[in-house]
């Protein structure tokens, strides 16, 4: 893989390579075993993070006080306002050259779209460029890698993600995603369970209907890896039925005639609530994705991240946007 942005140098071999805009310039320095990123600038010029931090940290104010990062405040704005929305990028990748062993839907989704060249790729919010891509990279974690201080990459898996992708990148040269949520270790479930089941409508209106909060997670656990997709209140109790299938077996010797269609009016308001509680989950921009960002400071909650990233007035009160903070509906 061949790293890119401006301002960038790299070592390899007996040569710092330079990455420009216009082409690459070889100066003759000492030899070395692999290609090492070495900072000459900040690659998001209008990051309110020091260039001298260590990657993916915040700097801590003189008075003590935490720094915006450290609070998971986001006041950088993306250098291609245009590729903000994950469409664009995505349709970007119409020329991306065919058989890639990397789909579009993943490139786009970790902030890259197509930068027209070969298989190079750019980040929309920090500038970065990766090319050369293999069959075994994966393009979320490849991003926190080479770009840790991303305010995109930072917003959209969490600090916690890119901290662990930091420090596997220092003993590993291939990092996969499994290597990264192992090495979380007990972060790595409260922040799938943040991230995506805790606050899915499908299990809260379960769980507020009196279902067991553990099987309906572990139904949702399961379905999730699976089969990465929307969660929904029928499918999940299908799959605690299967589960208790022999107890509840049992369980119905003696059961009232009625126990099948209570259960059914049971479903039926699962169903019912559920539909009301995504809706209210929904992003009202795109009216797609879920809710996920805070704009600052009007503190008004009705956008997902990718559409905050391409906003920059308050879609409700309009007044600007000074920054955006990832939060969780719960």
């Amino acid at each position: 893989m061949v790293i890119g942005c401006y301002g960038y140098m790299f070592c390899i071999s007996n040569y710092f390579l330079v990455f420009t805009k216009f082409d690459f310039v070889f100066l003759f320095c000492l030899p070395s075993e692999k290609m090492i990123p070495v900072q000459e600038s900040s690659a998001c010029e209008d990051l309110t993070i020091s260039t001298t931090a260590s990657p993916g940290k915040g700097v801590t104010c003189v008075d003590g006080k935490p720094s915006y990062n450290e609070l998971g405040i986001s006041l950088e704005k993306p250098k291609k306002l245009d590729m903000a929305i994950r469409g664009a990028r995505l349709r970007t990748f119409a020329r991306f050259p065919a058989g890639h062993p990397l789909t579009a839907d993943d490139l786009s989704e970790a902030g890259f779209y197509y930068a027209g060249n070969e298989d190079c790729t750019r980040c929309f919010f920090c500038g970065g460029g990766l090319k050369n891509w293999d069959q075994t990279d994966n393009p979320t974690v490849e991003h926190a890698r080479w770009f840790p201080k991303c305010g995109y990459i930072r917003q959209f898996k969490g600090q916690d993600f890119v901290d662990a992708v930091q420090a596997l990148s220092t003993r590993y040269d291939k990092i996969t995603y499994k290597m990264v949520t192992d090495f979380m270790g007990m972060l790595a479930p409260a922040f799938q369970l943040n991230d995506r089941k805790d606050c899915d409508p499908a299990i809260k209106a379960l769980i507020e209907l009196g279902y067991d909060a553990r099987s309906v997670l572990q139904a949702a656990e399961e379905l999730i890896t699976e089969n990465d997709s929307a969660l929904s209140s029928d499918i999940i109790l299908d799959r605690i039925q299967h589960h208790c299938c022999n107890k509840r077996q049992i369980s119905q010797v003696g059961l009232p005639d009625n126990y099948k269609s209570n259960t059914e009016e049971s479903i039926q308001d699962v169903k019912k609530n559920n539909k009301e509680m995504r809706q209210l989950a929904t992003c009202k921009i795109c009216l797609d994705n879920r809710i996920a960002a805070v704009f600052l400071p009007c503190s008004h909650f009705v956008s997902c991240l990718d559409c905050a990233m391409a906003l920059r007035q308050c879609p409700v009160c309009r007044s600007t946007i000074k920054g955006t903070v990832r939060a969780f509906m719960s």
